[in-house]
């Protein structure tokens, strides 16, 4: 006879507990890699890639130019307010 066993938090306690010990208001853990069809959505839910899309592509190229003319125009301001600031 096989014997299920599931984790459970009863009476603020974590448990594992054979499946046929539940009782209802026992909160049943689960994980990826359970063998339950929740785990199984689980694992397909984590193999599906999204494709990057042109917009995507655009978007992220124009948000890394932007951050490296931010970058250059601080440097920019920094270096001329150092040297007005020397000359007064």
């Amino acid at each position: 006879m096989v014997v299920f066993y599931a984790r459970i938090f009863r009476g603020n306690q974590m448990m594992k507990l054979p499946a046929s010990h539940l009782v209802p208001g026992d909160i049943i853990f689960l994980e990826e890699g359970d063998k339950t069809e929740i785990g199984k959505v689980a694992e397909s839910i984590q193999e599906i890639v999204q494709p990057k899309m042109h917009f995507n592509e655009k978007v992220s190229q124009l948000a890394f130019q932007m951050a490296v003319f931010a970058i250059i125009g601080a440097g920019l301001t920094f270096i001329i307010g150092y040297f007005i600031e020397g000359l007064i």
